[in-house]
């Protein structure tokens, strides 16, 4: 796993590294691809989030899949994705959701970890679906 960050705050790999283990054992499968998280700040991401989505804003989280499954037969290292994280959006809605900047850090890798392996929310059954498995494995 991989974690850059465009922002001057300190970011603790070894958390990142924890919840997305955490989540990948959810699935009964070991986290053996790698995924690439990148903390960028408003600028970058809106700039982003213009060029693949079409929306000139900036939004909490995005991922780009490599579109490989998780595991593989031979137990291969793969590219599994990249996960970019808004690090000052992250900042404001801990704040207006009442989280703690930890929280919702773990939230938004756990998103887009679940972008990575599949999962959407384009339709309200797949927003609910995805939500749930959110929550449940925030609690892990």
């Amino acid at each position: 796993m991989i974690v850059h960050s465009k922002v001057k705050d300190h970011i603790p790999v070894v958390l990142v590294k924890k919840i997305l283990t955490q989540a990948a054992a959810h699935f009964k499968q070991p986290l053996i691809g790698e995924i690439s998280i990148i903390f960028v700040g408003d600028q970058a991401m809106r700039r982003l989030n213009r060029q693949y989505r079409g929306k000139d804003k900036t939004t909490n989280v995005l991922s780009f899949t490599s579109n490989y499954k998780l595991l593989t037969t031979n137990y291969k290292l793969v590219d599994l994705g990249d996960i970019f994280i808004c690090y000052p959006e992250a900042k404001r809605e801990a704040k207006k959701y009442h989280f703690t900047l930890r929280q919702e850090l773990d939230r938004l890798l756990v998103h887009g970890f679940l972008h990575l392996m599949g999962y959407d929310h384009q339709t309200d059954r797949e927003a609910k679906k995805m939500e749930k498995l959110e929550d449940t494995l925030c609690l892990v």
